[in-house]
């Protein structure tokens, strides 16, 4: 203990330690139990008889206390107080169940003088401990700089993650936005051709019945002797006759134009979700078409959509949301196309899953992999300035997510594009 780095010629007669073993305190502590505490007045040097004790250091108000020293039996702590007036620069709590001797400053001087090896040991002890109280600081500093380190990755990862939440809130907000525009000109566009519309085709029948009636009237004039000589004049080249049998036709022409005209109001009505409630049982497939009649109306004529459906139940979804995703998908594709070209649109039910997929493939130019992996990014955009803002399939992926599904782009640059949607039946 104190004689530990004593030489063989340094010793001391049996009567002597039994002085010294007389001194020291005795003490028995519980494992946790502090035995004094950092800032206590020292008036004693330490020993381990049995166990072990831990020095801490307290690092900040609040913070737990930072071990920076273990020390084990057979050994001392404390010694500082003995050789100056000081407080206690650390708190000893037992690490184990322990037996703790105290030896008081009194005492120690007193046999100090009379056995100058106690000097010795105490100072090479102090010599060791210093060494290892400094390995174990640089230790917990390597620690602490390591758990900086640590804490400094996990808030970037959460600034990330908070940011990526902001940046979803805002795409959403804009989702919202875009859905609420398109509902309200549908709306607008819908009421200002819907009254007007009315009118047409109720003139258009009433036209049509009296028309009928005249020209029945006049083929009953037409066919008898009077009528020609008094229709004479106005049948120059068969005129009259050709107006006769013609009528019926330009008035089914009208009707068409008419029909044509309401389908394309219901289509945009059907697109912004005016009908609906939030959450509809849908026809995938009339979802399609009505997304396909919309792009065709604003310029996608000249393309060749193929459209392979299978029989399938009704979806549950929003169907304003299908309809967005599906139109900038499409739409995405008639882009690469570049207005001319071949888009196949295919549906499958998968009935142990109950789920539908949704496969649209292009002909078009393709995408490079660099680009492919940056396709939902918000804002992220190969198109002329003007051409899109670049949240199409932002928007599309987290419409498909919020019913459940998965959505996958496959791409061969310079040969085509393919896009499936996976979708579930039945929303949980």
């Amino acid at each position: 203990m104190l004689f530990l780095n004593a030489a063989s010629f340094e010793t001391m007669e049996d009567t002597d330690l039994y002085a010294v073993m007389k001194i020291i305190d005795v003490s028995y502590v519980k494992k946790d139990e502090i035995i004094f505490r950092q800032g206590d007045e020292g008036d004693s040097i330490m020993l381990v008889l049995k166990g072990k004790v831990g020095a801490f250091v307290e690092k900040d108000i609040d913070i737990e206390k930072m071990l920076v020293n273990t020390i084990e039996e057979n050994n001392f702590f404390g010694e500082m107080a003995i050789i100056h007036e000081t407080t206690r620069v650390a708190t000893i709590k037992a690490l184990s169940d322990s037996i703790i001797g105290a030896i008081n400053k009194e005492d120690f001087w007193d046999y100090f003088k009379l056995y100058p090896i106690i000097a010795k040991n105490i100072l090479w002890g102090i010599n060791l401990r210093l060494k290892h109280t400094h390995r174990n600081l640089v230790r917990k500093l390597v620690e602490e700089k390591n758990f900086l380190k640590a804490f400094n990755r996990e808030l970037d990862k959460q600034v990330n993650e908070q940011t990526e939440r902001l940046r979803e809130k805002d795409m959403e907000l804009l989702e919202m936005d875009r859905i609420v525009g398109i509902s309200t000109m549908a709306a607008g566009f819908a009421h200002e051709i819907n009254t007007p519309l009315g009118v047409i085709k109720s003139s258009v029948d009433t036209v049509k019945k009296s028309g009928f009636i005249l020209t029945e009237a006049l083929k009953s004039l037409y066919n008898s002797d009077e009528g020609k000589t008094l229709l004479g004049e106005c049948n120059k080249d068969g005129r009259v006759a050709f107006e006769m049998d013609t009528f019926h036709k330009k008035f089914a022409r009208i009707e068409r134009g008419v029909e044509k005209i309401t389908n394309i109001i219901q289509s945009i009505k059907s697109f912004a979700n005016l009908d609906m409630t939030e959450k509809e049982h849908l026809d995938i497939n009339k979802i399609i078409d009505e997304t396909i009649n919309m792009l065709t109306l604003i310029g996608a004529k000249n393309i060749a959509f193929v459209r392979k459906y299978c029989d399938s139940p009704q979806i549950e979804c929003n169907a304003s949301a299908i309809n967005q995703s599906l139109f900038n998908i499409i739409s995405n594709s008639v882009d690469a196309v570049e207005d001319e070209g071949v888009i196949e649109i295919s549906t499958t039910y998968d009935f142990e899953k109950d789920q539908i997929a949704i496969e649209v493939h292009d002909n078009g130019h393709g995408m490079p992999q660099e680009i492919l992996r940056q396709v939902y990014i918000p804002f992220f955009t190969t198109k002329p300035v003007g051409s899109g803002i670049g949240v199409g399939l932002t928007i599309a992926e987290r419409a498909v997510k919020h019913h459940n599904g998965q959505i996958s782009i496959v791409s061969v640059e310079g040969k085509s594009t393919t896009v499936t949607l996976t979708l579930p039946v039945k929303q949980k």
